[in-house]
């Protein structure tokens, strides 16, 4: 994807698919940390694929609870605690700072 923001929603699909196949190979190597960081990007590109698909332009951010709000404005039914994903993420990516529990 060469800009990613300017992307179809088959090619955020696309992108969604990959980075679960790379989280499902991270399991198999009990490589969590991985696991946690491809299971936020399969959750955000394909998130991001639906609001394409329903015309909506990408927003530029990879915030989950962001994004799940905006798809569910535009009837995706989901039921995904996103603030259990982002914790971790942002343990693993800045485990100095603390995250307060927002969902």
């Amino acid at each position: 994807m060469e800009d990613p923001f300017n992307a179809t929603s088959s090619e955020w699909l696309e992108t969604a698919w990959s980075n679960f196949e790379r989280a499902c190979r991270a399991i198999k190597s009990e490589d969590y940390t991985q696991v946690v960081f491809y299971a936020h990007q399969t959750v955000e590109t394909a998130i991001k694929a639906y609001l394409t698909s329903k015309g909506y332009k990408v927003l530029h951010t990879h915030d989950l609870k962001v994004l799940v709000e905006e798809a569910i404005k535009l009837s995706l039914k989901i039921d995904i605690k996103v603030g259990i994903l982002k914790n971790y993420l942002c343990t693993i990516l800045q485990p100095d700072i603390q995250m307060p529990e927002d969902d």
